[in-house]
């Protein structure tokens, strides 16, 4: 059920429908707490309307999860993001 939501989130993000796609991804993340992608998307929706904390929040708990998953690949990847994002 959580990769309904999330799957419906990233069509909504793709839409640029951002708000509709945090739902999603929030419900997605409700279901299962650990969904690293869910949080990744959810932090990017975030900082395409301009929440600045709620993206950090988010990014930071994506990488965090794939420190924890041992993914130093997409953990650097979200690091990278987070680092541009502050620097605006």
């Amino acid at each position: 059920m959580a990769e309904a939501y999330y799957n419906r989130g990233n069509t909504y993000n793709k839409l640029s429908n951002f708000t509709a796609a945090i739902t999603d991804y929030t419900q997605a993340i409700r279901i299962n707490s650990q969904y690293i992608y869910a949080y990744a998307n959810r932090g990017a929706s975030y900082q395409s309307l301009g929440k600045k904390q709620e993206a950090l929040e988010d990014l930071q708990k994506a990488a965090k999860l794939f420190e924890d998953k041992g993914d130093t690949v997409n953990r650097q990847r979200i690091l990278a993001q987070i680092d541009k994002f502050q620097r605006q």
